[in-house]
């Protein structure tokens, strides 16, 4: 049991560091105009600190007892679900605004043309 709880809040670490790494890379340390790049750099430096909460977890727990533990466990389950939660919602409003700017886009540039028709050249 000690292993399972171990293994689970080592998992909710790196969940944990991975969205605040990128989060916070996306924010300070990638720069504006970086273009494809610029997620890729963001998801490295959150794979980097997803890694070291990971370890940092697991020397930390490791010691711990069971009774201890179990506490840890369910406020690392608690804050991940709840980080998970904002980041779903969040996802929904970039979702829901992507789909109002589309169709924005699409009444403003659909344009009724008409063609004059093609006059065969006179021999």
């Amino acid at each position: 049991m000690h292993v399972l709880l171990t293994a689970v809040i080592v998992v909710c670490a790196a969940a944990l560091g991975l969205a605040a790494g990128t989060s916070l890379a996306s924010t300070f340390l990638v720069p504006a105009g970086s273009g494809l790049a610029g997620p890729v750099e963001a998801l490295g430096y959150g794979l980097l600190v997803a890694g070291v909460a990971a370890i940092a977890a697991g020397v930390l727990v490791w010691r711990l007892d069971t009774r201890a533990l179990m506490r840890v466990f369910l406020v690392a389950v608690l804050v991940t679900g709840a980080i998970a939660g904002v980041l779903y919602l969040r996802y929904q409003q970039l979702s829901a605004a992507r789909v109002a700017q589309e169709e924005t886009e699409t009444r403003s540039t659909t344009v009724t043309k008409t063609l004059a028709p093609v006059v065969a050249p006179v021999e």
